[in-house]
């Protein structure tokens, strides 16, 4: 890859600010830090600003929800319309069809072209796994931001069983640029269409003459089988990878030898976990691109908040302690550690920027091995109020089992959690967590046998990531429809509906893959209209169209019914372990398991109703013959 080396032809030099996983609106109801993300935007626009660049690229992430307060998306459209609107002159043309590039958009025109609207910096930006299209309508809060004409939302896919990417195409004197965009997509299914070729990006006629360009939002680093995108899927012709999604910031251009581009990972511009990757000097970058050349300017964010991140072993640091209150003067070393070590490291971290927040953030990671040095960190950490942000979680215990094994006690939920140690929780999804609970409290074998729990999975977390309510209630509906039709189309007799569901449902068993995308699919189609869900309740549960009634059975479960955790103790605080010392993973795993817990049980004890109504609409009795309903399935028995 050849670099510009001196400054040229300035009216042939694109100059592009790119930024990534800005995540709006993370931590808002904070009061200390909810206003970082904010800040740290408003610095990015000031620099786009005064470096008078062509315009901003956005590697996905804008947003930490898809669905974000009105207070985030007024803070939002505030900073862009002061920064982006202008009478700037704008010596970029773009070439492409506009029509085809934001198809999916209501105005299909790029926005400095839109005569009404006066733009002075262009804003890119495909959508991430944060702010993805989600919910009723498949709607992201780029469209609601793209509706209002300040950014250009771009690669967003409409088929999720054949990717074409189309790029955009622009050029400024004697350069050409083409900008591919790929919004997220779930890793396994995205690798799985790469493998099966079905990701296609439309080369244009000259692309060997223009700077090629692709911008994603997936996982980098390898988190398991098919769960990142490697490299070498990505085509050769390509000059220059954008990659968001991964929060450490590895700005410098990392070239990769074998396809012939670079990767560039700004990663995030604002701290979301308290992890070692965050803890590492935020930038941006200026990206100056001619002809086939180019040049990145790396600039370091002054807004940050300072972020100082550490692990230790408690059985490292030679503690001379009192034979009496131990457990105290650990804590005091604790304290001393802190105060000596990690805060003289955020002094280094001030920049003098008059937004900078003051307060630092602090992680310190504890493995202890005796159980006088388990303390409780809620109660320690007030004592730091004074000099953290985060007073609540800046010391994270955890013990050293490496030379111990412990008897585990409580219920077979707390030993399955257990098991997925909470080192690797950010690279456990929800899904893994919700299917291994149920699979282990119902049984695979023992009930559900016609929902599945992959199915349900889904369900939950798209109720939970995506605050999709009616995720669970339509994929249930959804699935009761498939059973019927597959039995419809095989004419069962009523004496072979028992085993023709079992054999079904085992083959769909074998196939998680293909359920999780039926699903998808699903959750993504135009069919969850209340018109036609309305339908497909009253067909699954076979209901006469101008009936009013819900079914002898009682009403169907709604999606609250099903999804919603179960009640907390008295006065609705929580148990007195929870407030004693529980993290705030303890408190995620908890959510988790009461969540699956609950689907469970409304599930159990809404199949009979399921069975009851395929057995009537498939194969109505003779009167020869009963059909018993059981918890689990449908069961004979002959007069």
């Amino acid at each position: 890859m050849d670099f510009i080396h001196s400054a040229g032809d300035e009216d042939s030099i694109f100059k592009i600010m790119i930024a990534t996983d800005i995540h709006l609106g993370v931590n808002e109801k904070n009061g200390i830090i909810g206003n970082d993300s904010f800040v740290t935007f408003e610095e990015i626009l000031k620099i786009s600003r005064d470096q008078e660049v062509d315009f901003i690229l956005l590697g996905g992430d804008l947003f930490h929800e898809n669905i974000p307060s009105t207070q985030c998306l007024h803070k939002c459209l505030s900073l862009l319309r002061k920064y982006t609107m202008g009478d700037k002159p704008i010596t970029v043309s773009f070439d492409s069809n506009p029509e085809e590039n934001f198809k999916h958009c209501d105005h299909k025109v790029v926005n400095y072209l839109d005569p009404n609207l006066n733009i002075s910096i262009p804003v890119y930006s495909i959508h991430g796994n944060h702010d993805d299209p989600a919910g009723f309508g498949r709607m992201s809060a780029l469209d609601i931001v793209s509706t209002s004409g300040l950014i250009n939302y771009f690669g967003k896919w409409t088929d999720l069983n054949n990717i074409s990417l189309k790029p955009l195409l622009m050029s400024k004197g004697s350069s050409n640029l083409a900008i591919y965009g790929l919004s997220n997509i779930k890793d396994e299914r995205l690798h799985r269409l790469f493998a099966s070729k079905n990701v296609n990006f439309e080369a244009t006629a000259n692309h060997a003459n223009r700077f090629n360009i692709l911008v994603l939002h997936q996982n980098r680093a390898d988190r398991g089988a098919k769960r990142y995108i490697p490299e070498d899927f990505i085509p050769d012709f390509f000059d220059f990878v954008f990659w968001g999604h991964e929060h450490e910031c590895r700005i410098d251009p990392e070239p990769n030898m074998k396809k012939g581009f670079v990767v560039v990972q700004p990663g995030s511009s604002v701290a979301t976990s308290l992890c070692d990757g965050e803890s590492v000097e935020k930038y941006v970058g200026i990206l100056k691109i001619q002809d086939k050349k180019f040049d990145l300017q790396k600039i370091k964010l002054q807004t940050v908040r300072p972020f100082v991140f550490e692990t230790a072993k408690l059985a490292d640091w030679n503690m001379k302690l009192p034979t009496n209150k131990m457990n105290e003067a650990v804590q005091d070393y604790v304290a001393k550690y802190i105060k000596n070590k990690m805060l003289s490291k955020v002094r280094e971290q001030f920049t003098g920027h008059p937004d900078q927040p003051t307060l630092p953030l602090i992680r310190l990671r504890l493995e202890y091995t005796e159980d006088y040095e388990e303390f409780n960190t809620k109660r320690f950490s007030q004592s730091l109020s004074k000099y953290v942000a985060n007073v609540d979680d800046a010391v994270l215990l955890k013990r050293d089992t490496s030379n111990i094994k412990r008897k585990r006690k409580g219920t077979e939920y707390f030993d399955l959690l257990d098991e997925m140690n909470s080192s690797t929780l950010q690279e456990t999804n929800v899904e893994d967590i919700t299917e291994k609970l149920l699979d282990e409290s119902v049984g695979s074998k023992k009930s559900l046998s016609m929902l599945l729990t992959r199915t349900l999975t889904i369900g939950v977390k798209n109720f939970i990531e995506k605050g999709d309510k009616q995720a669970l209630e339509d994929l249930v509906h959804h699935r009761i429809s498939v059973v019927k039709a597959k039995l419809k189309e095989e004419c069962v007799s009523e004496d072979k509906i028992k085993e023709s569901i079992s054999t079904t449902m085992e083959t769909s068993m074998q196939s998680k893959q293909k359920i999780e995308d039926d699903a998808m699919e699903w959750l993504s189609s135009s069919h969850r209209s209340d018109r036609d869900m309305k339908t497909a309740i009253r067909g699954t549960i076979g209901m006469n169209d101008d009936s009013d009634d819900e079914s002898s059975f009682g009403p169907l479960p709604s999606s609250s019914q099903i999804a919603s955790p179960p009640a907390k103790g008295r006065g609705s605080r929580g148990g007195r372990g929870s407030r004693a010392r529980g993290t705030t993973t303890t408190r995620a795993r908890g959510r988790a398991r009461g969540s699956a817990a609950n689907t469970t049980a409304n599930m159990s004890m809404n199949i009979s109703r399921y069975a009851r109504s395929i057995v009537d609409d498939i194969a109505p009795r003779s009167p020869h013959k009963k059909i018993k309903l059981t918890d689990n399935f449908v069961e004979d028995d002959s007069d």
